[in-house]
Parts: structure tokens; C-alpha cells; sequence
């Protein structure tokens, strides 16, 4: 994931997943810069991953714009198409190489399908100020056509694709020559895989380039060329590079003594990625080289603020030498910086010919940049974490760490955080009321130029209810199906585990789902079913006191005495007794079916009543309840 995004973007799906990706004139934590390209692949839960960076062209970039300058489109500087016809976005961008908008030229970096690129280096310029805005497939080739609407007027020019560029362009860098020696440039559309032949022929036969060989993974390499004697100096001549079955051809002529120099640098941007406010700085070096003919001299080298050099130059430089400048970038703050070192020599004045870029960030990192909370009122989430990191080079002291908004609450390890260190500051949310909850956690530390640092934190405090439904009556051995829905409220979301309880003996419980997943300010269905069982397999037993009618009990102890006496008093044979016993054990059977007596044993059902059952939902350490009714007649 990135937390930052600069410098313009624009999506397409460049490695055909179905999922839109994004290219961003950034680095790879989304600060701007000019000239390199961050690629941030979308995944599947609608996050980006950073996947590569590329910064092939060492030059400012100039963006499609309405009227010209005025009315930029988009501030990315590129168009997205099929340039080359294999299905892959690619992206076409505009690099100048003078100034802003007086002489762009157009570059590609192809896509290769996987979200990846292969950045292209022949060039193509367009020496014209204004810039095409649009990428359509216009003629029906599969190759996608840039268009530019006409300035000022409602008309529109297109400048048609073909097939891929040239594998190889030709560049004198000393034109015009004002000596007997040159130096020229050849350039390969791509990196080299394997060691590149070069050979060269001229239109002259007193002028002469030596062979030479672009090495393994480089683009490009310079050569020299000279005149020698029978050189015609009125007339323009011509060099000839080939690679392998490709040519490109560049024009000379001779202006004349006395001889001048050429200053050229590399590279011709430098750009530093984070770097440390207050800290040491970063140092990166420009190699000056004179490719001209006379003596070049360096009076100045002027920058801007935040940047600073030494140099080993000297007071000038001979044809064919170099000398060493270190741009040293030192920021103040945090955030983006862009400005150019302007060279004053002996031909060319003050000249800005170098191009700086550089990105600041504070000493002290606190990621993430903010946290959310959802959580049920009366409950506490689980703590989410904030880390603070020294990226300095002195320790930081935290003097302060305070949460404010209702029931945002934190505990931290953080004191003194040692360069290269860190400490954690772990955050929770215990809401008291249904509502959002917009806080912060401010940070106070010893940072120079920093403020006490603010990081936002917000919170949904939601709750949620099981429903209600109707009594329900039954017979014993019936059962009945409740139909309720849990509620979220408040943009409460979760999980909530449902239980029952307050079932007695013969009858049981069942919810079917036992867990819902709740949206935010939504509705879940569950059924509760109740069932009861029969009590016409039970055995009869002496009713107790119980169970026993009002009314009945004299009854029953006076039938009881009577049988004692009967049995005890009266003389009669054992026949006559057996058959008085029999008929009082009758009496008693009848007497206590009609009293209403009776139990079961293990397997006894319900008796009629009405019961109550509580249904229980739980989102962590918060339950609520509702209640069901049910009949048994």
C-alpha cells in the first residue's frame, strides 16, 4: 500500500488482471518527482501494491496541456495507448531538453503485459511547443494514434503510429565542428543484452570515425571523428552509424576558428529520494566533460537553496578532459524540492544544464498516518498500533503523547527513541454512545522545525438488537419456528453469536444461524426453533404435596386409615382378606387418577404452561437479549 500520491497519475490495467493499476510520476512512496515513473499494481481487496520504479529519461518532463501552457490537462506528464500493437498499455512521455516547452520531444516506455516496462530511448522531437492530449486507435491498425487539438481554433491534428521506432539514432555532439576533431553519440532504442558493434561511414573520405562498442546493458556510446587533409570546409558532410542491418545518419558542418569548447554533463539530472531534514544530506556527483575543440573555462556554478556544491574543476578544462562536481542536497523540512545548477562558461553564459530534485522527510516517521475504529457501544476494540520511527542521526525525545475525542485511549513504550530506533503507541476505542468519534493523537517531541504532530483517528460507535416475534402455542411432542433478524445500528459491523437459555426439561433450543455477520446499518435473518416432547410412555407415581388437587388430600388419608383397619380388623379367611385389599388398592388407583396425581420418570414432557426462553447476542465483550413465548396447552 502506498500512503501518498504526487506528481499525477493515471490507471489501466497493465498487467491484464482484470484489476485497474496505476502509474504515477513519483517515487515508490508517491512523493513527485520529474522524470521517474512508480508503477502501484491493484489487488484483488482494492489496494495497491508498489510494485517498480523506472527514471530511464534525465530530463524535466513537460505535460499535455489545453492553449498551450496555460491549461494543463492532467499533471501527469504522459498519455496512456497501444503504441506498438501487442495489446499492452504503454505510456508516451515528453521529455525536454533545453527548457520548459521550448523544445519537448516524445519517449516511450512499452509495456510488456506483466506491469512491467521496458523504457525506450529514441526520440523522437516534436519541435513545436505545444503537445498532443489524446491516445486513440484512428486508423484501424491496432496502434494507437495521439491527437492534439488545434490552439485557438476547432480543429484537430493527429500524428499517426507506425511501426517501432529505430533500433539505433545518431547524435554529433560537436556541431559545428570548429577544429579537426568531433565527438558523436550513438544510441540504441533499448539496453543491449550482449556487447553492441558499431561501425561508421562517411560521406567524405578525409573525415574519419573510429568503430566502437555500446557494452552490455548501456544504450549508448560516444566516438570520435576527425578531418584530415583535402577536408572541404565549405561544404556538410555526413556520419553513418550501423548496427547490425539498422542505420542512422547525422549532419555536420564547418563553422570555422577559433575552436570551442562543448560542455556536456552527466547525468543531466540528479535526483535525491529521502532525505533526512537537518540531517548530514546526500551527495551525488556530475561528471563535466569538454567534447568541444578549445579550452573551456568555468567561471560559476550557481544553485538554489537547499542544495550545495564542491567541485574540482579548476580554472578550465581542455578538449577532451573532465573534472568532478558534488551536488550535496540539505532540506530544511519535509516534502518535494525542484531546481537546476546553472554553469557559467566561456561560451554559453549562465546556463541551467542541470536538473535537481530532491525529497525531504522528517527525521521522526509515524506510520501509519491515521487509524479508524468500528466498534459496539460499551465494548473496547483491540488495540491498533502506531509506530514512531528515528531515521536521524541523534536520538528524539517524546515528551508528550495525548489522545483526545471520547473514548479514545492509549498506552505507549515511548520516551527516547534512539537514532535508528523505535517505539509503539498502541491506540483503542471504548465508546459510551452510538455515533462517529473524530479525535487525534498528538505527538510532541524535540524534532527541530516540527510541531507537535497530529495523528487523526476516527471512530464508529454502533450497537445492534436481536428482534422480537410473536408467542407461539403448541401441543406437547409440537414444536414452532420463530423468525427474527439481528439490526445493526449506528454503523456497527461484526460478528454476533447467538444463544438460547431458559429451556426446562422436555423442551430444547435451537438457532440456526448461531453466528450473523452484521453490515453497517444492516439486517440479518435467524430462526429459533423450539421443540417439546410427549410425556405418554411416562409411569405413574404417588403424587406429592405438591401436585396434589386442593380439596383431595382429607380424602385421601381417610381411604388410606380405612384400609389399615380393614386389614387389621377384620377375621376373615385369607380369601375374603386378599379380596378387601384388592378392592381399596382399586379405589385408591381411581381416587388418584381423578385428583389429577401422577409424575413421569427420565423421559417426562413438558407440563401445560407458558415459558420464556432468552435468546443472547454477543459481539466481544458486549451482549444484549431478547425473549420468546411459548404456549404448551
Amino acid at each position: 500500500m502506498f500512503s501518498n500520491l504526487g506528481g499525477g497519475l493515471v490507471m489501466a490495467d497493465f498487467n491484464h488482471d482484470g484489476f485497474p493499476d496505476i502509474i504515477t510520476a513519483s517515487d515508490a512512496s508517491g512523493f513527485a518527482t520529474d522524470g521517474m515513473f512508480s508503477v502501484f499494481l491493484g489487488q484483488p481487496d482494492g489496494s495497491f501494491q508498489y510494485a517498480a520504479s523506472y527514471d530511464p529519461y534525465p530530463y524535466f518532463l513537460d505535460g499535455p496541456g489545453i492553449e498551450g501552457i496555460a491549461t494543463p490537462l492532467s499533471p501527469f506528464p504522459g498519455i496512456v495507448g497501444d503504441f506498438n500493437g501487442d495489446g499492452n498499455p504503454d505510456v508516451v512521455v515528453f521529455p525536454y531538453l533545453i527548457a520548459p516547452y521550448l523544445d519537448p520531444a516524445l519517449q516511450i516506455l512499452y509495456g510488456n503485459g506483466d506491469g512491467t516496462f521496458t523504457p525506450t530511448y529514441v526520440n523522437y522531437p516534436l519541435y513545436k511547443p505545444y503537445l498532443p492530449e489524446f491516445a486513440a486507435a484512428l486508423s484501424g491498425d491496432g496502434l494507437s494514434d495521439l491527437v492534439e487539438l488545434d490552439n485557438y481554433s476547432p480543429s484537430f491534428n493527429v500524428i499517426n503510429s507506425t511501426t517501432a521506432g529505430p533500433a539505433v539514432q545518431l547524435d554529433l555532439l560537436t556541431a559545428p565542428l570548429t577544429s579537426t576533431t568531433g565527438t558523436g553519440r550513438v544510441i540504441l532504442n533499448a539496453p543491449a543484452a550482449t556487447p553492441t558493434s558499431v561501425s561508421f561511414a562517411t560521406s567524405d573520405p578525409s573525415v574519419t570515425a573510429a568503430n566502437v562498442t555500446i557494452p552490455a546493458g548501456a544504450v549508448s556510446q560516444d566516438f570520435t571523428f576527425s578531418t584530415g587533409s583535402g577536408f572541404n570546409q565549405l561544404k556538410v558532410f555526413s556520419i553513418e552509424a550501423q548496427v547490425g542491418r539498422a542505420t542512422a545518419t547525422a549532419y555536420d558542418y564547418f563553422l570555422g576558428p577559433p575552436p570551442l569548447p562543448v560542455i556536456e554533463f552527466t547525468p543531466s539530472k540528479l535526483f535525491f529520494p529521502e532525505v533526512v531534514a537537518d540531517g548530514p544530506g546526500s551527495t551525488l556527483p556530475v561528471a563535466v566533460k569538454n567534447v568541444g575543440a578549445g579550452m573551456l573555462t568555468i567561471s560559476l556554478i550557481q544553485l538554489g537553496t537547499y542544495f550545495s556544491q564542491t567541485n574540482n574543476c579548476g580554472n578550465g578544462l581542455s578538449p577532451g578532459a573532465s573534472c568532478t562536481i558534488q551536488v550535496t542536497f540539505s532540506p530544511y523540512g519535509d516534502g518535494d524540492v525542484t531546481w537546476s545548477m546553472g554553469v557559467a562558461d566561456n561560451v554559453t553564459g549562465v546556463y541551467g544544464s542541470i536538473a535537481l530534485e530532491g525529497v525531504g522527510i522528517l527525521p521522526l516517521q509515524i506510520s501509519p498516518c491515521c487509524l479508524g475504529f468500528s466498534e459496539v457501544v460499551g465494548g473496547t476494540s483491540s488495540p491498533q498500533a502506531i509506530t514512531l520511527s528515528n531515521v536521524g542521526t541523534i536520538p528524539i525525545q517524546v515528551s508528550g503523547v495525548v489522545p483526545s475525542g471520547s473514548g479514545i485511549a492509549q498506552t505507549n513504550n515511548c520516551n527516547t527513541i534512539a537514532a535508528g530506533g523505535s517505539c509503539q503507541v498502541n491506540v483503542t476505542f471504548s465508546p459510551t454512545s452510538e455515533g462517529q468519534v473524530i479525535g487525534t493523537l498528538t505527538l510532541s517531541t524535540n524534532v527541530p522545525n516540527l510541531a507537535p504532530f497530529f495523528v487523526p483517528i476516527s471512530g464508529n460507535a454502533g450497537d445492534f438488537s436481536l428482534g422480537t416475534a410473536a408467542p407461539m402455542t403448541v401441543s406437547p411432542g409440537g414444536s414452532a419456528t420463530y423468525q427474527l433478524s439481528a439490526t445493526s445500528s449506528g454503523s456497527f459491523s461484526g460478528n454476533v453469536t447467538l444463544g438460547c437459555s431458559g429451556a426446562t426439561s422436555g423442551v430444547t433450543c435451537t438457532i440456526n444461524p448461531s453466528l450473523v455477520d452484521l453490515l453497517a446499518d444492516g439486517t440479518s435473518p435467524y430462526t429459533v426453533t423450539v421443540k417439546t416432547s410427549t410425556n405418554a410412555n411416562a409411569s405413574h407415581v404417588w403424587p406429592s404435596a405438591a401436585n396434589v388437587q386442593p380439596g383431595k388430600a382429607p380424602l385421601i388419608a381417610f381411604i388410606g386409615l380405612l384400609s389399615v383397619v380393614l386389614f387389621v380388623g377384620i377375621k376373615a379367611d385369607d380369601l375374603g382378606r386378599r379380596n378387601v385389599i384388592r378392592a381399596t388398592g382399586l379405589c385408591l388407583g381411581l381416587l388418584l387418577v381423578s385428583c389429577g396425581g401422577g409424575g413421569s420418570g427420565g423421559s417426562s414432557g413438558p407440563q401445560p404452561a407458558t415459558y420464556t426462553l432468552t435468546i443472547t447476542g454477543t459481539a466481544g465483550p458486549v451482549s444484549h437479549t431478547t425473549s420468546i413465548t411459548l404456549n404448551v396447552q
